[in-house]
């Protein structure tokens, strides 16, 4: 549907890369944060541990002036409980949300993997 005297913007392609000065880096909580704990049989999913090594990756973005948004799977009645987790165990954080976003990078198993040494986008 179209208004008179309005111009829609062009739809944004996947493949368009962030604005040059991006500082957002989106890091995925269960399996990058916190370890497993979904029980398959009974549906819960409550809150693991924190996998080794993550808590210096994040306070190393923040070192370097990045943001970190947390992103999650999650509905969101766990936002609360996702936001204690996080600063029970000391992760700095800029903000939380369910689903995807737009953000320089991703740290999930999809594109810079847990794993590496540094989450820094230019140590990739």
């Amino acid at each position: 549907m179209s208004i008179t005297g309005f111009k829609q913007p062009a739809p944004r392609s996947a493949d368009v890369p962030p604005p040059d000065g991006m500082k957002w880096i989106a890091i995925d909580f269960d399996l990058t944060l916190a370890a497993n704990t979904y029980d398959i049989e009974t549906g819960e999913n409550p809150m693991g541990a924190p996998l080794p090594g993550t808590l210096g990756k994040c306070r190393e973005l923040v070192d370097h002036g990045y943001k970190i948004v947390i992103h999650t799977s999650r509905p969101w009645y766990d936002y609360e409980v996702v936001e204690a987790w996080l600063m029970h165990y000391g992760y700095p954080f800029h903000s939380i949300v369910c689903g995807k976003l737009q953000a320089l990078a991703y740290i999930d198993d999809r594109n810079i993997d847990m794993r590496s040494p540094s989450w820094l986008p230019e140590a990739q």
